[in-house]
């Protein structure tokens, strides 16, 4: 069983920039592969991600393109196999007889919609106390808790899957899997959990006192979306007395209280992703040996 990590970093201002310029390099080799692959297309020419990434590596290697150098070559290689996936992904759709609008075709990155983040390369960790070595940036501080196996994971062997270094806009983490021996939990052969997902309940279960509550009617996000809706309006108001033509300048004042708004946004979304996670573990503990969950469209309403 693999369960994945999530290890919170603090890198000084240096390493921080070194990790915008090295999730910068891996945006940019997304999309360059990206607009390689659709302008050969217009000309009849298939081209895989894989053949993008070859191309890329020959314009690279005659001399343009040169701050690519400044940042590990497992950051822009392994964009094209995320390329990869996402064709992927849209042909299987494609194949199950999906139209093409909803496929999924791969679109172009943008700096302030897309995910920050990129890959690191699992067997070039070194994890030591509460550091962990990254390729081109140094021993970065972490908050590990001894999660993290200890070592050298080449010279030791070590095994985690799929490293990725990510920003939500408020700190930057370590993500990973790590593969585990699964518990061996007996199951109650005659218990069986009914799921009824709702609106005005989040879930009703056939166990007597297992009902999960709603967490956006509850006070805490109710007071922190209406903040949130009052910051937007600020920086709205902001944004037009900026504006110069057809053009709004973001100030250091619009920056300051985007900020504010994005540790909001964060507030949120761990209220939400703990209560779902707190759900699943309160059902899982009851060991049914089954259980059925309603196949309804109604997360839009949660």
């Amino acid at each position: 069983m693999i369960k994945g990590m999530i290890i919170k970093l603090y890198p000084t201002k240096a390493q921080e920039e070194m990790f915008r310029k090295s999730a910068g390099c891996a945006r940019f080799a997304y999309n360059w592969g990206l607009e390689l692959i659709k302008e050969s297309y217009d000309k009849g020419v298939e081209l895989s991600a894989i053949d993008a990434r070859d191309k890329l590596k020959e314009v690279k290697d005659s001399g343009q393109y040169e701050w690519l150098g400044e940042i590990s070559a497992d950051v822009w290689r392994h964009s094209f196999q995320d390329l990869n996936t996402a064709f992927s992904r849209f042909y299987e759709n494609l194949k199950k007889g999906m139209l093409f609008l909803e496929a999924g075709f791969p679109n172009f990155k943008k700096k302030w919609i897309s995910e920050t983040s990129f890959f690191h390369d699992n067997r070039k960790l070194k994890v030591k106390g509460n550091r962990v070595y990254l390729e081109k940036i140094g021993w970065v501080k972490m908050n590990d808790e001894g999660r993290l196996p200890q070592g050298n994971y080449k010279k030791d062997k070590i095994k985690i899957s799929n490293v990725r270094i990510i920003y939500d806009n408020v700190q930057w983490s370590l993500t990973c899997g790590i593969d585990t021996v699964p518990e061996n939990l007996k199951l109650n052969p005659n218990l069986s959990i009914g799921v009824d997902l709702g609106i005005k309940e989040l879930a009703v279960t056939n166990i007597p006192d297992l009902t999960f509550k709603n967490i956006n009617k509850s006070k805490e996000v109710k007071r922190l979306e209406k903040k949130h809706h009052r910051l937007s309006r600020r920086i709205s108001r902001k944004y037009e007395k900026n504006k110069k033509g057809n053009k709004f300048i973001k100030t250091a004042n619009i920056r300051k209280w985007e900020a504010k708004r994005r540790k909001i946004n964060r507030r949120l979304t761990n209220i939400r992703d703990n209560h779902l996670h707190q759900a699943t573990k309160a059902i899982i503990m009851q060991k049914p040996s089954k259980i059925v969950v309603e196949d309804l469209n109604v997360w839009a309403c949660y």
